[in-house]
């Protein structure tokens, strides 16, 4: 939990600097300063950082927390994208329902929830995409009682 409010708190502060930079090779120069932390936190969060900006897969690699290099790397990446495929680059079942929920979100497309195992992830999915295409309707596909009302009044 501490390690995830620090990669968020470096995530701003990092984000702040790297949105000033004009050039491909400024973004070198953050790299190598990635490379010099110390705290792997602070690491990950640079990595992090410089994959979602340049949309770079590679970079993810160099993220060492495993739930970061998945659900915050390259889920964001695919979600960004609007690329599935990225999805199957994630081993743990749950976290790559959640980049299918992303992609879903992102695409406006059902029939990628279909495609969730996790059942409240799928339920969240439906959820999404009801609330992204402005179509009550979906909701009904939810399952759970709680997540199927949130859906609803997400439309009121």
């Amino acid at each position: 939990m501490k390690n995830g409010i620090i990669i968020l708190l470096l995530l701003v502060l990092v984000s702040g600097c790297v949105g000033q930079m004009p050039a491909d090779e400024d973004k070198i120069i953050q790299l190598s300063q990635c490379e010099s932390m110390h705290d792997q936190a602070a690491k990950d969060a640079c990595y992090l950082q410089n994959a979602m900006e340049g949309h770079n897969l590679q970079l993810c690699n160099s993220v060492q927390d495993n739930y970061s290099k998945a659900v915050n790397c390259y889920a964001r990446i695919a979600e960004i994208g609007k690329n599935l495929s990225i999805c199957n680059r994630i081993q743990k079942q749950d976290w790559k329902d959640d980049c299918y929920r992303f992609v879903a979100r992102a695409k406006h497309e059902l029939s990628i929830c279909d495609s969730i195992a996790t059942s409240y992830i799928k339920d969240e999915c439906y959820k999404d995409v009801a609330v992204a295409r402005a179509d009550a309707s979906v909701c009904e596909k939810i399952q759970m009682t709680e997540i199927k009302t949130d859906c609803y009044k997400s439309l009121a």
